[in-house]
């Protein structure tokens, strides 16, 4: 039955991933490109990883429920930063999103 939660939290950090994208395709910063790539391979991955260690997600569920930055892939289809997504792009993302889990994990109680 664990496993059904972690797949839970992992679907609910996903959807968060999708609100956050569709949140920021809302305002005019992706219009930037520089304000585009800090809020895709920095900004939203840290956060997003914060938000999957205060899930209590371990580290490889919060990076799966990223599910591949959807808003690197946006922004991939806006200025062609690489078909498909380049991976360096990725994983400069996955960094961010660690660090933020790691972040996440030591603010936690206990």
């Amino acid at each position: 039955m664990r496993w059904l939660k972690t797949a839970a939290k992992t679907v609910l950090l996903g959807a968060l991933a999708f609100g956050l994208a569709a949140g920021v395709g809302a305002t005019d910063l992706p219009k930037s490109y520089f304000f585009a790539l800090l809020l895709s391979v920095a900004l939203c991955p840290g956060l997003l990883g914060f938000a999957g260690a205060r899930l209590s997600l371990g580290a490889l569920p919060t990076l799966i429920g990223i599910n591949f930055l959807p808003v690197v892939m946006a922004l991939d289809q806006r200025f062609h930063l690489g078909q498909p997504t380049s991976f360096g792009w990725l994983l400069g993302s996955f960094v961010f999103a660690w660090a933020g889990w790691r972040l996440g994990k030591r603010s936690l109680p206990g």
